[in-house]
């Protein structure tokens, strides 16, 4: 799911959530889950995740959990 690219930073490919598991909060939680055990990282400065720009749902999502 995800892959350190360099020292400093790791990116998550691929996540998905099957469509009959969609819109329960179940991808929020295990994305959360996923971010946590990441953020464990040593040297750790940025995280990276990957998504269709067009998937307006996805976009808005990650943008909700963002912190400045």
């Amino acid at each position: 799911m995800w892959v350190p690219e360099t020292t400093k930073r790791i990116s998550i490919w691929i996540f998905m959530v099957d469509e009959n598991y969609q819109n329960t909060g179940i991808g929020r939680k295990a994305l959360q889950l996923a971010l946590n055990e990441i953020k464990q990282t040593d040297g750790l400065e940025e995280i990276e995740i990957c998504y269709n720009p067009n998937n307006p749902v996805v976009k808005l999502s990650l943008r909700k959990g963002r912190k400045p």
